[in-house]
């Protein structure tokens, strides 16, 4: 061999050499590689990765999976890999078809495919997957997938549960844009419940309203009991089995009640096969308020268990409260219409009497302009209207004013006397004419003493002062001319000049109306105001107390009732008594302060059936009692029923309680003549009174006997003066101690 195929020789074999070198540094490279890709995949906290094929026959096969997958899935590394099942049969079963055209799309097209699965653990944990797998072509034409299974169980309960809020936040938008724009309470009802089911998607909503009679919760509105679930149930507020359910609790005690599994909760017991027929799991029962008191309850369902958590029953407590705050502005907004009526009837006297005075009125600001005129004003100056006259004047003395510094007089005289400035000036018509008038002005002040605006009124006087000029004129020619007449001309002079002065009187008394009709105004508002102020003061600020000294004064009863002797445990019973009196007389008061505001509605109203019933009513309250009932027939009068109703029940059961210690009582109700008409009377032979004191029968908390021997708080004569007034009727008493007593009323 020569020396050049040796070398050729050498040189292959050193190429060789090189290859499997470098064969193997790849191969440890991509074991070592491997083994870091592995390590990181056992020791992932939330994920695992895998590895997974296809055989010949199609059936599924993990080559490799990381040892995640028992912390993940609950099987072991092996159990996977011996049976890819094993994982499969974990896929929520609606969802496996979607993986499976997902695998096969990316077989297909060689693309990544991620889904979010749900994942039923062997330990019937379910759990939420997200599976992320990148297929690859061997070179056997085989497709192997790359991927990684992550736990996103957590990211999709925030996720559920950003979504509620969401729902829950929207809901309350929609309550609140109804408490704005609704002004009836069945309205906003409707809006809520319809708010919370479309927006809030709670499976079902419905308001309770307590009876407080009957101790009834009754439906006031709905949404979405499709089952007819309300229909077949009945709820209480009391302490009944049907009372101490969510609803009842939530009414009787004021406070919220959740119940995240309605089939389990000992107080659903009486409603459980209904509600399990309707798919109820969960509930919750909030307390609505109307001026402090709890009126009925908020009631949402869901088909799910355990769906209230915190934040959503403390956005649906916001919700109640909202709901509350609406019913407060319902029931103002009717007080405010009542009001807003009576003040523009006496807006509507005024602007009537404004706008047909026979002399200008205005109204101005310190500037110059005109605020408010009335016709005969603009008349006056000769403008077609008002509005035309306010447009054009934007500064009174010069453009009216023959000699402007006669305003700037009037203002001076005006605010020194703080009354009435008058003058007589002379003023320029739009056509340049000129006038003679008599101005009376005063200026009106803000609450906090500034100047607000001047008001006055005008009077044309051009044709008086030329009258006057005419007639000094002429008496001076007749005294030259006719002395003897002279007296008959003095007495003409005078009689006119009483003519003008009784017409300025007129013009005085006018002026006065007037500012009789603005104080009324504004007395009227302040009176609104005062009495808004009172019915709050009352409902909140007087009732909370009461009830704190009831409630810790039974708290100390039944708590120390060991530790306190008798005397003490008696001082406890004397506390709860005042306040459970005091507590009844506020509600009086309240109910007395109505009735200045009640509007009434005549009809025809039956007073002697109205006075059978209410002696039926009587008579079975008091079954042991041998009491003698006469009832006029035919006594019909005409008058606002319900109102009647209180005035026959306070007679009638006065008359029933003062002869309680008589034996052979008479009670008697009829009609007689009296002052030239018929009125009506309730006569009773019964306690009396001594009539030196009659005075005093119709007096808030008057009271003519003691309580212990006849109970009562001295507010019913009240209630039934104030409601004959209203009527326009007159109530009146006659009596002898010890004898018994009438009363006599007329309606009409």
């Amino acid at each position: 061999m020569d020396d050049t195929s040796r070398q050729g020789d050498e040189q292959s074999r050193n190429v060789n050499v090189d290859d499997v070198t470098a064969r193997r540094m790849a191969e440890d490279a991509l074991r070592e590689s491997e083994q870091r890709i592995r390590r990181l995949g056992d020791n992932l906290p939330d994920s695992f990765i895998y590895q997974y094929t296809h055989d010949a026959d199609g059936s599924p096969r993990f080559l490799y999976v990381s040892a995640g997958i028992e912390r993940l899935n609950g099987v072991t590394v092996e159990e996977v890999l011996n049976d890819a099942g094993a994982l499969h049969r974990q896929v929520d079963p609606e969802q496996f078809p979607a993986l499976v055209e997902a695998e096969q799309a990316s077989a297909r097209d060689l693309t990544t495919f991620a889904m979010d699965l749900r994942l039923r653990r062997p330990d019937g944990e379910w759990r939420w997957m997200q599976v992320r797998s990148t297929p690859t072509r061997t070179p056997d034409g085989r497709i192997v997938w790359d991927g990684v299974q992550t736990d996103i169980t957590d990211r999709k309960e925030h996720e559920r549960e950003f979504k509620r809020l969401n729902r829950l936040y929207s809901a309350l938008s929609q309550v609140n844009q109804a408490i704005v724009r609704i002004t009836s309470r069945e309205e906003l009802f409707q809006e809520v419940t319809r708010a919370l089911v479309e927006f809030g998607e709670f499976s079902m909503v419905w308001v309770g309203l307590h009876n407080p009679v009957t101790h009834k919760v009754e439906v006031a509105a709905q949404q979405g009991d499709e089952t007819g679930y309300l229909n077949g149930i009945h709820v209480f507020a009391d302490d009944r089995l049907e009372g101490r359910g969510p609803t009842g609790t939530a009414i009787r005690e004021g406070r919220p009640y959740v119940c995240n599994d309605f089939l389990s909760d000992p107080r659903t017991v009486p409603w459980r096969e209904s509600a399990t027929r309707a798919g109820w799991r969960s509930s919750a029962a909030f307390p609505l308020r109307l001026g402090g008191d709890v009126c009925g309850a908020l009631m949402v369902y869901d088909r799910d268990a355990n769906f209230f958590g915190e934040r959503e029953v403390a956005l649906l407590e916001e919700v109640a409260l909202d709901i509350s705050f609406g019913l407060l502005i319902v029931e103002r907004e009717i007080l405010r219409n009542q009001t807003e009526t009576a003040l523009r009837r006496s807006e509507e006297k005024f602007r009537d009497i404004f706008e047909n005075a026979p002399v200008g009125i205005f109204q101005s600001t310190t500037a110059g302009r005109f605020l408010r005129v009335n016709i005969t004003l603009a008349g006056m100056f000769g403008y077609g209207s008002p509005e035309e006259m306010i447009a054009d004047v934007t500064d009174i003395a010069p453009q009216l004013f023959i000699t402007p510094g006669q305003r700037t007089e009037v203002i001076r005289l005006a605010l020194e006397s703080e009354k009435f400035a008058r003058s007589e000036v002379e003023y320029r018509r739009k056509d340049g004419s000129f006038f003679i008038a008599t101005l009376s002005m005063r200026v009106v002040r803000s609450d906090n003493g500034d100047i607000a605006f001047f008001e006055g009124f005008v009077e044309d006087i051009t044709e008086r002062t030329h009258a006057e000029r005419e007639i000094i004129r002429l008496n001076t020619d007749l005294e030259q001319r006719v002395r003897e007449r002279t007296a008959e001309l003095e007495g003409a002079n005078s009689a006119l000049k009483q003519e003008i002065e009784y017409r300025k009187k007129a013009q005085e008394e006018v002026i006065r109306l007037n500012l009789d009709l603005l104080r009324q105004k504004a007395a009227l508002q302040a009176v609104n105001r005062e009495l808004e102020s009172f019915s709050y003061s009352v409902s909140h600020d007087l009732r909370a107390p009461l009830r704190h000294l009831d409630g810790y004064s039974r708290i100390l009863e039944e708590d120390c009732a060991l530790k306190l002797d008798e005397s003490e445990r008696k001082y406890l019973r004397r506390i709860r008594t005042a306040a459970a009196k005091m507590d009844r007389l506020v509600d009086a008061l309240l109910q007395l302060s109505r009735m200045t505001r009640t509007e009434i509605a005549l009809h025809p109203v039956n007073l002697s059936a109205m006075a059978r019933g209410i002696m039926e009513e009587l008579g079975r309250s008091g079954p042991d009692r041998n009491v003698a009932a006469t009832i006029e027939d035919g006594v019909v009068v005409k008058a606002d029923p319900r109102l009647m109703r209180i005035v026959m029940d306070n007679l009638l059961g006065n008359a029933w309680k003062y002869t309680s210690q008589k034996e052979g009582a008479l009670i008697e109700f009829g009609t007689t003549e009296t002052r030239g008409r018929r009125v009506c009377f309730v006569r009773d032979n019964g306690a009396g009174f001594d009539m030196a004191y009659a005075n005093k029968l119709f007096g808030a908390f008057q009271r003519l006997h003691r309580e212990d021997e006849f109970e009562g708080i001295g507010i019913g004569l009240a209630t039934v003066q104030r409601i004959i007034h209203l009527h326009g009727g007159e109530v009146w008493a006659e009596g002898v101690e010890g004898e018994g007593a009438t009363f006599y009323f007329s309606v009409e």
